[in-house]
Protein backbone atom coordinates (compact mmCIF):
# COMPACT_ATOMS: atom_id res chain seq x y z
CA UNK A 1 0.00 0.00 0.00
CA UNK A 2 1.68 3.24 -0.91
CA UNK A 3 0.96 5.69 2.10
CA UNK A 4 2.77 8.30 3.63
CA UNK A 5 2.56 9.65 7.58
CA UNK A 6 2.86 12.92 8.86
CA UNK A 7 2.03 13.88 12.80
CA UNK A 8 -0.22 16.94 12.62
CA UNK A 9 -1.61 18.90 15.67
CA UNK A 10 -0.44 15.88 17.78
CA UNK A 11 -2.39 13.11 16.00
CA UNK A 12 -0.83 10.64 14.01
CA UNK A 13 -2.27 11.11 10.27
CA UNK A 14 -2.24 8.69 7.30
CA UNK A 15 -2.58 9.22 3.68
CA UNK A 16 -3.11 6.56 1.76
CA UNK A 17 -4.43 5.08 -1.99
CA UNK A 18 -7.33 3.27 -1.87
CA UNK A 19 -8.37 0.15 -4.22
CA UNK A 20 -10.51 2.61 -6.30
CA UNK A 21 -7.42 4.80 -6.53
CA UNK A 22 -8.63 7.79 -4.34
CA UNK A 23 -6.54 8.93 -1.68
CA UNK A 24 -8.22 9.14 1.80
CA UNK A 25 -6.41 10.68 5.24
CA UNK A 26 -7.01 8.25 8.74
CA UNK A 27 -6.71 9.53 12.36
CA UNK A 28 -7.82 8.99 15.82
CA UNK A 29 -10.53 11.60 16.56
CA UNK A 30 -9.60 13.74 19.78
CA UNK A 31 -12.93 12.96 21.72
CA UNK A 32 -14.19 9.75 20.61
CA UNK A 33 -11.05 7.62 20.08
CA UNK A 34 -12.42 6.31 16.49
CA UNK A 35 -10.65 6.47 13.82
CA UNK A 36 -11.86 8.82 11.04
CA UNK A 37 -11.08 8.02 7.51
CA UNK A 38 -11.53 11.00 4.44
CA UNK A 39 -11.32 10.80 0.89
CA UNK A 40 -9.45 13.70 0.05
CA UNK A 41 -9.65 13.05 -3.63
CA UNK A 42 -13.05 13.42 -3.49
CA UNK A 43 -13.24 16.29 -0.79
CA UNK A 44 -11.39 18.43 -3.15
CA UNK A 45 -13.14 17.58 -6.37
CA UNK A 46 -10.00 15.44 -7.57
CA UNK A 47 -7.15 17.81 -7.05
CA UNK A 48 -5.76 15.75 -4.87
CA UNK A 49 -4.38 12.59 -6.79
CA UNK A 50 -1.38 11.20 -4.65
CA UNK A 51 -0.33 10.79 -0.84
CA UNK A 52 2.21 13.47 -0.28
CA UNK A 53 -0.56 15.79 -1.62
CA UNK A 54 -3.07 14.41 0.83
CA UNK A 55 -0.61 14.89 3.66
CA UNK A 56 -0.33 18.42 2.52
CA UNK A 57 -3.90 18.87 1.82
CA UNK A 58 -4.34 17.48 5.59
CA UNK A 59 -2.04 20.20 6.94
CA UNK A 60 -3.47 23.02 5.29
CA UNK A 61 -7.38 22.18 6.46
CA UNK A 62 -5.74 22.08 10.32
CA UNK A 63 -3.71 25.30 9.70
CA UNK A 64 -6.95 26.98 8.55
CA UNK A 65 -9.56 24.55 11.03
CA UNK A 66 -7.16 24.66 14.15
Amino acid sequence: MNSKSAQINGEKHVAYKAKDGDVHVNHPGKKSGKYKDINLTKESNGKVKTTQQGIKAAKNWHRKNG
